[in-house]
């Protein structure tokens, strides 16, 4: 069931508004990062990992409307949250032309250890992820990748101690990657390690295309 408050403000909805009231989307700031050309959200991943690509739709800051949203997502079960994004991303991909001309094979979401799933009850990206790659026409293959490490919230470590973590991410398929184009997806990229992991694990087994993609980004400059 949809809210009658806003996502964002929590003030009542009016006809014709659903999730954010029209004051909180305005709110809301939009990347027009794509996967035509190099943005500030490649940088993150140049020397970690072999990649062709990487976007996100929002930037992220600390009293920013999606921080507000993300937590809600990630940590009180509001997984319409996932739905309403999702439908928001692929009505700007879906107008991407740089993209329009990758076939994406699978979609595979960042996984959860199954000791924080667990406690959480769901992984925050599985609808969001599942409902992106059918409006995309894309195979969503939740399983691809595992967490074989559970490991603290990355959030407040340092880039240093987020590049010296050893890979908590393993293949978990027996599908064959080969050359295949693999489009990876994260809540919210700040160093890029998390998904630099994520490629890296497909990366050590098969020669695969690696692009990334994310709700939210933590811009140095924002």
């Amino acid at each position: 069931m949809l809210p009658n408050n806003c996502s964002g403000c929590q003030s009542p909805l009016t006809y014709g508004e659903q999730i954010l009231c029209t004051q909180c989307r305005h709110e809301l700031s939009t990347t027009a990062f794509n996967f035509c050309h190099q943005n500030e959200c490649d940088h993150n991943f140049l020397g970690k990992t072999r990649f062709v690509k990487a976007s996100s739709l929002f930037f992220f800051d600390q009293n920013s409307i999606i921080k507000q949203l993300l937590h809600q997502l990630k940590y009180k079960d509001q997984e319409y949250l996932g739905i309403f994004l999702s439908n928001w991303m692929a009505a700007i991909l879906k107008k991407d032309p740089c993209l329009n001309n990758i076939s994406i094979d699978y979609l595979v979401a960042v996984p959860l250890h199954w000791r924080r799933r667990s406690s959480r009850g769901y992984n925050q990206l599985h609808l969001f992820s599942k409902r992106l790659a059918l409006l995309m026409g894309w195979n969503y293959c939740p399983k691809l990748l595992k967490r074989v490490r559970h490991q603290s919230s990355q959030t407040k470590k340092t880039r240093l101690k987020r590049a010296l973590n050893t890979n908590p991410f393993a293949l978990n398929t027996s599908l064959d990657l080969s050359h295949k184009n693999i489009l990876i997806v994260d809540d919210l990229i700040t160093t890029g390690s998390t998904l630099a992991h994520c490629s890296n694990a497909i990366l050590k087994e098969y020669s695969s295309k690696i692009y990334f993609l994310s709700i939210a980004y933590r811009s140095r400059f924002v």
